[in-house]
């Protein structure tokens, strides 16, 4: 869940303890409520000071190990044990206090199974100020630019941003209704595969599922997707709509504000899908904008992280697999530019994070034939018009247009004129005169572009002459009727036909039921389309009330339809239960103890699952027992011998250890 999902679920009462903890106790003397300091660098770099060291152990491995993936209680208690180095007694103690802080949080399913989490936005604060990454960056003058088989440069591609903006406008301008099977047509499918322009390989390599995909491309899928869940397109009844306030809002947006965005929306949801791999793209994500630094150098840096679930090999193995994979898609959506660097007869691979611009340039050139050149930084609302006016002749930094007699014509049928399109253009190129060859063009083109149409209407008809003028006579039916056709027929809005079905039965002129087919009687008269009142049909913004939603690419692992698990009604559970029977000798200070003793306080611990402490050949170590062996009167036991904080399976005996202790973390209680 991201923290909006999480505020929504949560008490008030719970939010209140969760800022009760003394490890918010910074941010709270900063007036931060508990919402705002799980999000803030700042907070979050205090609290991992104040926490105690199980819970920062506890969750260091979390974050290794499961990553941003919800995973059952049991599951992570057991993988806990075996890759790190605490008791299981400490792990659960770290884990209370975790939950208390509300920095692990849970839900439970219907029948009764813990599944825990960590907030979506938290989890690349956390893993930032625990695991630092911190690369030396290479100099940019011995760099080479990158070619496909073809010959192309591939090293730099357009922003996401731009390809979410073409995708918009297509929509604008192309069928936005659904079929009977819910998908859009397979035309404005075709048209937003060849607008978009991704390709979808790198996507691909995460395992993504999503809707209709026997019909949607995976690429169209994200597109509708990202515009959704921005806030740009809604689902009214059978048609995809643009909410142009929400997007309006985004046009005026610095390029640099809208692609963090769109890379922090992109990383939250493919997060899950790759788990603990999602710690490279952290990595990566967390280099200077604006520096090169080495392919290689992100690889050994994700190798030296402290994965225990896997081996050596495998570990090399999956630092290298997504990292390329991570590389490839921030690449493929314009975010990182790819290079070749040859340094003392060395060649190998480097990346940059791109620099956007934090402000807007508002002017274009307009080209005596038609051409039209915006800069990198253009606002967004002149590149959206200029997608529904011209043709976009290329995919550079600087993006060229053309006008053409088709464009002109597609741009007439969304309302624009002759004079709207040169206002338009002027204003855009910073009050410039328009050259006088482009006047003339959009003088003829827009003369002939728009003069038929062919309209889908509602008829009203009346049985007699008299019928047709005492419709006009109706007060409530009047109004309603747009335009009379011959003597017996009305046009009328076809969303209007239930309320005039309604009004006329209210008159007293019950109709007939159901919708006479165009077979039934033809009609005598051709109907009039010249009035705009009946050939004009635009979007209408809904700003109240709930959008109907669809969603285009699936969550890896949803828990927004599980209520959060309740903590302050949570009984209190006894973290080593018998203990008070136990004597405090035992915990309190290294002892020698006989034989049986020995193994009674090992059973002891083991059954607690807790740590003990031995003294061996003169040195302590940390020993977290498992399980006990017998053969007759002898015992030995085996678990995770600890030196210098490296564990390592261990068969000890009785006779090995000259004094021992047991090791109770924090309270008896959780």
């Amino acid at each position: 869940m991201n923290i909006s999902e999480v505020i929504h679920k949560l008490s008030p009462e719970q939010a209140k303890m969760y800022e009760k903890n003394p490890i918010w106790k910074n941010a709270t003397q900063r007036g931060l409520s508990w919402q705002e300091a799980i999000v803030d660098h700042k907070a979050i770099q205090e609290a991992s000071l104040l926490m105690t060291s199980h819970a920062l152990e506890v969750l260091k491995r979390v974050l290794l190990i499961f990553g941003p993936v919800p995973v059952e209680e049991d599951r992570l208690l057991a993988k806990l044990r075996v890759h790190s180095l605490l008791s299981g007694a400490e792990i659960r103690l770290g884990v209370r206090q975790l939950e208390e802080a509300g920095l692990l949080l849970a839900v439970r399913k219907t029948w009764g199974e813990k599944v825990i989490f960590i907030v979506q936005q938290c989890y690349q604060i956390w893993f930032r100020i625990l695991f630092p990454c911190t690369l030396h960056n290479v100099s940019s003058s011995n760099l080479m630019a990158i070619s496909d088989e073809s010959g192309q440069f591939v090293g730099n591609k357009e922003s996401f941003g731009r390809k979410l903006l073409y995708a918009l406008a297509t929509l604008m301008k192309w069928d936005r209704n659904f079929t009977s099977k819910g998908v859009l047509s397979k035309k404005t499918i075709s048209k937003l595969v060849e607008q978009i322009g991704i390709n979808e390989v790198p996507f691909r390599a995460f395992g993504l599922n999503w809707a209709h995909s026997e019909t949607y491309p995976l690429i169209v899928a994200l597109v509708l997707e990202a515009g959704q869940t921005q806030g740009f397109l809604y689902r009214k009844e059978n048609t995809l709509l643009l909410d142009m306030v929400n997007l309006n809002c985004w046009f005026q947006t610095t390029e640099e504000l809208r692609e963090s965005q769109l890379l922090d929306w992109l990383c939250g949801f493919l997060f899950k899908y790759a788990g603990r791999d999602a710690s490279v793209a952290i990595a990566i994500m967390s280099l200077q904008r604006g520096q090169w630094f080495k392919v290689t150098d992100i690889e050994n840096w994700c190798n030296r992280l402290v994965e225990t679930s896997v081996s050596k090999d495998q570990q090399m193995q999956s630092s290298v697999g997504w990292t390329e994979r991570w590389l490839s898609l921030f690449h493929e959506l314009g975010w990182i530019e790819l290079a070749q660097c040859v340094e003392n007869g060395e060649s190998y691979r480097v990346f940059c994070w791109k620099v956007f611009q934090s402000h807007n340039s508002e002017e274009l050139i307009v080209q005596p034939n038609g051409e039209i050149i915006i800069g990198p930084g253009s606002r967004f609302d002149i590149r959206f018009e200029l997608e529904l006016i011209c043709e976009r002749m290329n995919g550079e930094e600087a993006v060229l247009y053309q006008l053409t007699p088709q464009s002109v014509a597609t741009a007439i049928e969304h309302s624009r004129t002759r004079d709207s399109i040169a206002s338009f253009l002027k204003a855009a190129s910073g009050d410039e005169q328009l050259p006088s060859s482009v006047l003339s063009m959009l003088e003829e083109w827009t003369r002939r572009a728009g003069r038929f149409t062919f309209a889908e209407v509602t008829l009203l008809r009346c049985d007699s002459v008299e019928m047709a003028e005492t419709a006009t006579l109706l007060q409530e039916v009047a109004p309603h009727l747009i335009q009379r056709l011959g003597e017996f027929d009305y046009i009328i809005e076809a969303s209007k036909r239930d309320h005039i079905r309604r009004y006329l039965q209210k008159a007293g002129y019950p109709p007939r039921k159901g919708i006479q087919r165009a077979d039934e009687r033809i009609a005598a008269h051709a109907i009039d389309v010249t009035d705009q009142h009946v050939v004009i049909q635009s979007d209408k913004i809904i700003t109240a009330g709930k959008r109907e939603m669809g969603t285009f690419l699936y969550d890896s692992f949803t828990l927004s339809h599980y209520e959060l698990d309740n903590i302050t009604r949570r009984e209190e559970v006894i973290l080593l239960p018998g203990i008070e029977q136990l004597p405090a000798a035992w915990w309190q200070q290294l002892r020698s103890y006989h034989t049986s003793t020995r193994k009674e306080l090992i059973q002891q611990a083991v059954m607690l699952q807790t740590a003990v402490q031995l003294k061996l050949a003169g040195n302590l170590h940390t020993f977290v027992p498992e399980q006990m062996e017998k053969r007759g009167d002898e015992w030995a036991v085996t678990g995770k011998l600890i030196s210098n904080d490296v564990g390592e399976f261990s068969r000890l005996t009785p006779d090995m250890w000259e004094e021992m202790r047991l090791l109770i973390p924090g309270s008896h209680t959780m």
